[in-house]
């Protein structure tokens, strides 16, 4: 019963819904959310930087080379979302071989103990019909 009470301790909601899922769906889940946030921040981020920059901008409207910021802004996004694509993948795949070897554990002990009053109720059963089972290491006396 500690056991279980110490393993019931460790699971948190987000690691049955974790577990709720395949891993492949989890890691796709987690790697779109990521992808998402980043592109959402990129913009924001360089639509701050066009902000602080609004004055030159609009000063030398007709000679900005926009293929080179285009290409430069694009290779950002593109470097940026490949390196938080692989680093959210990892940390997905992680997380949820960690999370199921703590379900599988609770899992575990769960099984147990059901097993433990199984037996326990048998017992009682065999008790309460009179066919209690003679114990061998008491025969001698």
């Amino acid at each position: 019963m500690s056991k279980l009470a110490i393993c019931e301790s460790r699971i948190r909601k987000e690691q049955y819904i974790i577990n709720s899922y395949y891993q492949s769906d989890y890691v796709r889940l987690q790697v779109l959310k990521t992808l998402i946030a980043i592109t959402i921040a990129y913009g924001i981020c360089l639509a701050g930087y066009a902000g602080l920059r609004i004055e030159y901008i609009l000063d030398h409207v007709m000679q900005l080379d926009y293929k080179k910021i285009a290409l430069i802004a694009g290779g950002g996004y593109v470097i940026l979302l490949l390196s938080f694509f692989f680093i959210s993948r990892h940390l997905a795949k992680q997380k949820y071989k960690q999370t199921k070897g703590v379900i599988e554990e609770y899992d575990k002990i769960i099984k147990e103990l059901s097993s433990m009053y199984e037996k326990e109720e048998s017992d009682n059963e065999l008790e309460e019909r009179g066919d209690t089972k003679i114990n061998d290491d008491f025969t001698d006396f």
